[in-house]
């Protein structure tokens, strides 16, 4: 799945969890592991917010390291990447 992380403005510590990270991981019932950027091997630090290129037009939360989560361009995560929705509660 091509996405493009989106570095939100008004984005905040997720409020639910204390961080996007958490969020995601609570979220998925998965361990954080590496970053999810096909062919990087770095340890995730952060939950980003990314939209799909193709399909609908929502915010998903994925963790990738610090480095893929500054790029600007569109990223091709690993194949069977779960994405988290950014939308804060709604889990337990």
């Amino acid at each position: 799945m091509e996405v493009k992380v989106i570095h939100r403005n008004s984005a905040r510590a997720c409020e639910c969890c204390s961080s996007w990270l958490k969020h995601w991981e609570k979220i998925t019932k998965e361990d954080v592991g590496t970053c999810r950027t096909k062919s990087c091997t770095n340890p995730s630090k952060v939950g980003a917010h990314v939209k799909r290129k193709s399909g609908d037009n929502t915010w998903r939360i994925v963790p990738l390291c610090h480095d893929c989560n500054k790029r600007t361009d569109w990223i091709t995560l690993n194949k069977h990447t779960t994405s988290a929705p950014a939308e804060q509660g709604g889990h337990k």
